[in-house]
């Protein structure tokens, strides 16, 4: 009998769609193995010191392609192909390597940080094979600096929706903690990189239901209110610390500030204010002559304004505030002075209010720079 014309119709389809998958899966193959090379290549690229080549790859990725799944297989087969001191330092590279990712992720449209977490995670459970070492000790720095671009605060301290819900792999402040129980930026991180601190520090001036990113609705005021006061009683309790308590101080006080917790907000500023870094008294002074302003102390305000601007002299938002006073105080001319300098510098000099919101990235740059010093070591 032959086949009527529906029937061929439907062979026909059917044959379509069979030589249509074939061919997107070689497709497929095709891009997947191209990936490996690529990200081989820029492997290769870090492991022999040239660290431009990663960018550019992670530029063409598309959004939610599975970039990240790649980006871990292949870190993890090009560690392991490697024997004894290469294969250590092949490790050390891969975690550069995911670290730089998980940097880009965070200011960049095409991926996000979740993307790429599942990377750092490898790298924290395979450095944590071997000694704790410079580079890793680094690294962890590293990791909390680049958390403070991010919004991934559950990985980092388990706590999402104001409740400690550890992750799968732990959260990795505990990690850095165990690994490295001498250094005491990872137990300010605890308490820094919580949601309730860093958005304070983002917004001032919003209502803390805001500021936190959560839905007033779905969290009960005194969940809010333990949160708060768990985060504050932890930074106060570093506030002695040495190396970490002026910061401690400074975000306690910024916190209050934001609170309208005018009075308790004071004394931890200005034991900020007395420290050595100049990016911390910038921040303190600064925050002390908003504080005055609001009380009405117009010659105080002024006082703080100056000792900012002498911490780290043309920065805008001090200068700004500087002038202002110096303006409304009749003192114009050293008004326009202030701002002219200012206005002179502007793109040479970064401003601690933008950077404070955004904990310990400053420190970036510094580290980026010593980690690739380390990896090839």
């Amino acid at each position: 009998m032959t086949p009527g014309p529906g029937r061929q119709i439907v062979v026909l389809v059917a044959l379509l769609a069979v030589v249509t998958h074939v061919c997107l899966r070689a497709v497929g193959v095709t891009l997947t193995g191209q990936r490996d090379a690529d990200i081989r290549a820029v492997l290769e690229a870090y492991d022999a010191g040239e660290h431009d080549a990663l960018v550019p790859l992670l530029a063409r990725v598309r959004v939610a392609d599975g970039f990240g799944r790649q980006l871990l297989r292949t870190s993890g087969y090009w560690v392991v192909a490697a024997d004894g001191a290469d294969r250590d330092r092949r490790l050390r590279v891969a975690s550069l390597v995911a670290l730089e990712a998980f940097e880009y992720a965070a200011i960049a449209p095409n991926l996000t940080p979740s993307d790429i977490l599942p990377l750092v995670e490898w790298a924290s459970g395979r450095l944590a094979s071997r000694p704790p070492d410079a580079f890793e000790h680094a690294w962890y720095l590293a990791v909390v600096a680049v958390a403070g671009a991010t919004p991934a605060e559950h990985p980092l301290t388990g706590y999402s929706n104001l409740r400690h819900e550890p992750s799968d792999h732990g959260p990795l402040i505990r990690h850095a903690r165990r690994r490295f129980p001498d250094e005491p930026r990872f137990e300010l991180a605890e308490f820094a990189i919580r949601r309730v601190a860093r958005a304070i520090a983002n917004r001032p001036g919003m209502a803390v239901p805001l500021l936190t990113g959560l839905s007033a609705r779905t969290v009960r005021p005194r969940d809010m209110a333990r949160h708060i006061d768990e985060t504050l009683a932890g930074l106060d309790a570093l506030r002695r610390r040495d190396r970490i308590g002026a910061e401690a101080s400074l975000r306690s006080g910024v916190i209050r500030f934001h609170l309208d917790r005018l009075d308790e907000s004071v004394p931890r500023l200005e034991e900020a204010a007395s420290d050595r870094e100049p990016f911390l008294r910038y921040v303190a002074n600064l925050m002390l002559g908003h504080l005055h302003r609001r009380h009405g102390h117009a010659t105080a305000a002024l006082e703080a304004y100056r000792r900012a601007h002498a911490a780290m002299p043309n920065v805008m938002s001090g200068s700004i505030a500087l002038s202002s006073a110096l303006f409304l105080a009749g003192r114009r001319d050293d008004a326009y002075d202030v701002m002219e300098s200012a206005l002179a510098e502007q793109n040479r000099v970064l401003d601690p209010w933008r950077l404070y919101g955004w904990g310990d990235y400053r420190f970036w740059p510094e580290l980026r720079a010593r980690l690739r010093r380390l990896a090839g070591s």
